[in-house]
């Protein structure tokens, strides 16, 4: 589990020496640390299983829930569920 950086905001790279695998990017717009897990891109896997808009949407509520909204995600997980279950 890597740490976080405490390098100053930005959005360029640093030099943190906190992840071996990619730069870090604090405050990155396109890939907050809330849309990262230790081992895999939520987009990557969303792309890999071939889901569509729901099911990567439901997929996304649930996995970050944690690290974000807590049980107001897991609601809107269910809410897109049911929606998804309803045009089956």
């Amino acid at each position: 589990m890597s740490r976080e950086c405490t390098c100053s905001d930005q959005l360029e790279a640093c030099d943190c020496g906190y992840s071996t695998d990619k730069p870090c990017f604090r405050n990155d717009p396109v890939s907050p640390k809330h849309y990262q897990s230790d081992k895999f891109q939520l987009i990557d896997v969303i792309d890999s299983f071939g889901l569509d808009f729901y099911q990567g949407t439901i997929l996304q509520y649930i996995v970050r829930h944690k690290g974000k909204n807590g049980v107001e995600d897991l609601k809107k997980a269910r809410w897109y569920l049911d929606r998804y279950i309803e045009k089956q």
